[in-house]
C-alpha cells in the first residue's frame, strides 16, 4: 500500500470515528460549541507548525481565496455536519458525505463530459453505498 493510499484509508477510518462520536455527545453538548471545540485544539496544533515551521509566506493575492476555502471546508461544512447529526444517525451523514465528491463530478460534468472511466467509477461508487448494509429498526418498548 502505497503512503498515499494509507493517508486515505486513516482519513476515512478518522472521518468516521468522528461522525460516529459528534452523533453520541452533539446532544448534550451543541453543534456550536462543539464545532469551537473541535476548532480550538486544531488550532492549538497548528500554532506549533507554523511557530516550528519555515514554510514560505502566502502571497497577498491567495489570502482570500484561501481563507474563503478554510472557512467553507473546516468551518461551514463541519458545522452542517453537527446539526445534521442532532437529527439523523452518523449512517445516514456518512453516506450522503460520501455522495459528495460524486455531486462534484456531476457539476464538473458541465464543463467536460466524463468519459467510460469515470462514469464506471461513479456507477461502482453508487453500488458499493447503495449496497452498504441497513442498521435494523429499534425495537418499540
Amino acid at each position: 500500500m502505497t503512503p498515499a493510499l494509507a493517508a486515505a484509508a486513516a482519513t476515512g477510518v478518522q472521518v468516521g470515528a468522528a461522525l460516529v462520536a459528534t452523533e453520541v455527545i452533539v446532544a448534550e453538548v451543541g453543534a456550536g460549541r462543539l464545532g469551537f471545540l473541535r476548532y480550538a485544539i486544531a488550532l492549538t496544533f497548528l500554532l506549533v507548525l507554523v511557530f516550528l515551521g519555515k514554510a514560505r509566506p502566502l502571497p497577498a493575492r491567495d489570502l482570500i481565496p484561501v481563507a474563503l476555502i478554510g472557512i467553507g471546508q473546516f468551518g461551514v461544512l463541519i458545522a452542517l455536519l453537527n446539526v445534521a447529526l442532532l437529527y439523523t444517525s452518523s449512517a445516514r451523514v456518512a453516506l450522503i458525505f460520501a455522495t459528495l465528491p460524486l455531486m462534484t463530478l456531476a457539476l464538473g460534468w458541465a464543463r467536460a463530459p466524463l468519459g467510460a472511466r469515470e462514469l464506471g467509477a461513479i456507477l461502482l461508487t453508487l453500488l458499493g453505498l447503495g449496497s452498504s448494509p441497513r442498521r435494523a429498526p429499534a425495537a418499540a418498548g
